[in-house]
């Protein structure tokens, strides 16, 4: 694209969103996108992520309408435009309000899902590719993108967290809301020791932006202690109930 043919596009805000800022920029090439989606009050939305510029992935599709998938598929027209092309969707667990949107999505654009085995095992449509712990993603572009997937079950035993090591961004999935309370249930599968050493882990991460799959995200410090504060919030419930 042109320079020329490149700054309308730039400027331009896709006509479904009239005007209404609907997708942040937090980071370079991290954009996220609030969707309507069957998730439990007080959230109701989930928070979907589209991640880089030349090569791209987007994160956790939950939208279930038609009209909320059509806004996340014009801002993807938006930014093929520019030159980016999307290459996966990836899922960081297999609950509804963070994959209903998966397959409208996938068929739309031709595109694998991956996820950790865990979650592929717990879904009804196939997963083409299988995340590991520790595995990373690399997105071309300048300066890049590089993923690390954390595998953090408790809330979902095939729940990953995605840490971008270049931007310091991690990208926590149902580990935390904010506001709200993540439910850890035995009958979605919850273990509440699994994510309390999830939880721990991620408090020791290198980051400076955490993403919550549900609400505003944390900058600086906030998400370490945040998480902290979660840790002990948690502790402190469980010594009631025993």
């Amino acid at each position: 694209m042109e320079l020329e043919d490149a700054v309308p596009w730039l400027n331009a805000v896709p006509a479904d969103d009239d005007g209404v800022a609907t997708c942040f920029e937090f980071r370079r090439g991290i954009h996220l996108m609030p969707l309507e989606s069957p998730t439990i009050p007080p959230a109701t939305h989930t928070n979907t992520l589209l991640l880089g510029e030349e090569e791209m992935v987007i994160i956790d599709p939950g939208a279930a309408t038609e009209e909320e998938n059509q806004r996340l598929l014009d801002r993807l027209r938006h930014f093929e435009a520019l030159g980016g092309r999307l290459v996966a969707i990836i899922l960081t667990h297999s609950h509804i309000d963070h994959v209903a949107g998966t397959v409208w999505l996938r068929d739309q654009q031709d595109v694998p899902v991956w996820a950790h085995s865990e979650t592929a095992a717990q879904l009804d449509f196939p997963v083409d590719r299988h995340l590991s712990d520790g595995e990373r993603i690399v997105l071309s572009g300048d300066p890049g993108w590089e993923l690390e997937c954390l595998h953090t079950p408790g809330h979902d035993p095939g729940h990953l967290a995605l840490l971008e090591h270049r931007t310091g961004t991690l990208m926590a999935g149902d580990l935390l809301a904010n506001p709200g309370t993540i439910v850890i249930s035995p009958d979605w599968r919850g273990d509440m020791s699994a994510y309390l050493d999830s939880l721990t882990r991620c408090a020791e991460l290198p980051f400076g932006l955490l993403i919550p799959g549900h609400g505003a995200p944390f900058f600086g410090r906030t998400g370490q202690e945040a998480i902290t504060q979660l840790i002990a919030h948690r502790l402190e419930r469980e010594t009631r109930i025993q």
